[in-house]
């Protein structure tokens, strides 16, 4: 049997792989017995271990990490920037390598935003309201249609001159509608064990990153995620940074008071910083970007 410490696909970073190792675990039992038409395991699910990637797109990076290495089986990707449509395409007929290259998928089904908060929402992260001046005629709402501009003028000046004219934080609207969908992926029988696990479990919501970690992680019951993915794209669409103990999730993630994050999956170089009180254990590289383990020194 190949070695899961030594994966054989030159996609994965094997040094990060190879740390993650020491945290393999089995897949759980939920997972496991998973049958096409069963609802959504909430509670199974967010006591698992999670992997949240905010403003992921649809980069495999994550699942390239902790797929070989076995240390974790739920994925929790955030971005606005994609329909549902265009997720479910992905996962049927991937084209980004390590995001669900390698499995088939085995069921899925749409959720309403508000069953991600069965007990009720508690903000710990204002998002930011639009300025109304922008939109005049439209009542507030939290969403700023920057992204329609940039389109139909086709010149990254448009953003900028947006931003001259409204200065401070704008989150930008999901691209069609906030939406939750979530799958189950099967592992395709030309693959082996050091390729990743038998099934692994996708959220993906299409909504504000800062919000959706709030209402996931953040309220009374639940736990924070296994590790949190930070890559800052400067000119992303975030209305504010996910590195750094000045960011939002940083800020909310502790003030929760609960076990932190074991684990931050770093990019390597731009604005992006780790969160404080995480140390670096190991570097891997992928498709031409270094992104950095973190591991935190000493959880409370």
């Amino acid at each position: 049997m190949p070695d899961a410490n030594k994966p054989i696909n030159d996609n994965f970073p094997v040094d990060i792989v190879h740390v993650l190792s020491s945290e393999r675990t089995t897949v759980p039992d939920w997972l496991a017995t998973y049958k096409p038409g069963d609802p959504f395991p909430r509670e199974e699910f967010f006591n698992s271990r999670t992997i949240y990637y905010p403003g992921s797109e649809m980069d495999g990076h994550a699942m390239s990490c902790f797929c070989p290495s076995h240390a974790a089986h739920c994925f929790v990707f955030c971005d606005n920037q994609k329909t549902k449509e265009e997720v479910l395409q992905e996962l049927q007929f991937p084209k980004q390598i390590g995001y669900s290259n390698g499995y088939q998928l085995l069921g899925s089904g749409d959720l309403e935003v508000s069953d991600m908060t069965p007990d009720g929402f508690e903000e710990h992260c204002e998002i930011p309201w639009f300025d109304p001046h922008l939109e005049p005629s439209k009542p507030p709402r939290p969403w700023v249609d920057v992204y329609d501009a940039i389109e139909h003028m086709g010149d990254q000046t448009e953003w900028d001159r947006l931003h001259a004219l409204h200065p401070g934080p704008h989150p930008i609207r999901p691209a069609a509608g906030p939406f939750v969908l979530w799958a189950v992926l099967e592992r395709k029988i030309i693959y082996g064990d050091d390729h990743g696990p038998d099934r692994i479990c996708i959220l993906h919501v299409g909504d504000d990153a800062f919000r959706t970690f709030d209402a996931l992680f953040c309220q009374q019951s639940g736990l924070l995620p296994y590790s949190v993915v930070l890559v800052d794209h400067g000119r992303g669409g975030n209305w504010s940074i996910f590195g750094s103990e000045e960011g939002p999730l940083w800020q909310m993630t502790h003030q929760t008071g609960k076990d932190l994050p074991e684990w931050l999956l770093v990019t390597d170089g731009g604005d992006t910083k780790p969160w404080p009180g995480y140390g670096k254990v190991a570097e891997g590289e992928r498709r031409g970007q270094i992104r950095l383990l973190y591991r935190i020194e000493q959880n409370r």
